[in-house]
C-alpha cells in the first residue's frame, strides 16, 4: 500500500491455517486462523514501524438437519477475535 506522503507499506509473513473435525452424524468444529505482518517504510525506505494483524475464528454446531451448514439453533459455540498491534522497527 503506499500512501499520499511517500510512506508504504510492505507484505511480509501471511499464514493461514484451517482445521475441521467432524463427528457423524451431527457433530462438526471448525477453526481459521490468520496472522499476516507488515513493515511500514517511510519514503526514502527507512522501516519506521511494524504491523502485525490476527484474526481467529471458531464455531461449533450440530447439523441437525444433516445439511453440512450451521444453521440458525444449531450453533453451539461461536468465537471471533481481531487484534491489530503496531511497534516500532
Amino acid at each position: 500500500m503506499d500512501l499520499p506522503d511517500g510512506r508504504y507499506v510492505q507484505s511480509g509473513l501471511d499464514r493461514d491455517d484451517f482445521a475441521v473435525v467432524l463427528r457423524l452424524p451431527y457433530s462438526t468444529a471448525g477453526s481459521f486462523s490468520a496472522q499476516d505482518e507488515r513493515t511500514i517504510h517511510a519514503a526514502d525506505g527507512t522501516v519506521i514501524g511494524t504491523l502485525t494483524i490476527r484474526e481467529d475464528h471458531e464455531v461449533v454446531y450440530r447439523d441437525l438437519n444433516t445439511n453440512g451448514e450451521a444453521d440458525p439453533g444449531e450453533v453451539t459455540l461461536e468465537r471471533h477475535e481481531f487484534r491489530l498491534s503496531c511497534g516500532a522497527p
